[in-house]
């Protein structure tokens, strides 16, 4: 399975440095460079690279709401469960 466009950029953004996990949410995400799921229809999600391989996600329908951060251990596990066709 190919994994999308917007997973794909981000492994590739992620590469560097370590993140640790409670350091995630302390980051700035304002000036994220936000992609959105080439395969999405209307659940939007949109993915940006926060350094060192975590990744940040959102709603893109409701930005305001917050989001969630994972490190790029859980990125890798997530990313290749989708490859793996884990999800459906």
């Amino acid at each position: 399975m190919r994994l999308p466009r917007s997973v794909r950029d981000i492994n590739q953004a992620s590469k560097g440095e370590f993140v640790e996990k409670e350091d995630l949410y302390a980051k700035d995400v304002s000036a994220v460079q936000w992609r959105k799921s080439s395969r999405s229809i209307f659940a939007c999600v949109e993915v940006g690279a926060l350094g060192g391989g975590a990744v940040v996600l959102r709603d893109s329908k409701a930005p305001d709401r917050g989001d969630l951060r994972f490190t790029s251990q859980e990125w890798a596990a997530f990313r290749d469960s989708v490859r793996d066709g884990e999800f459906g």
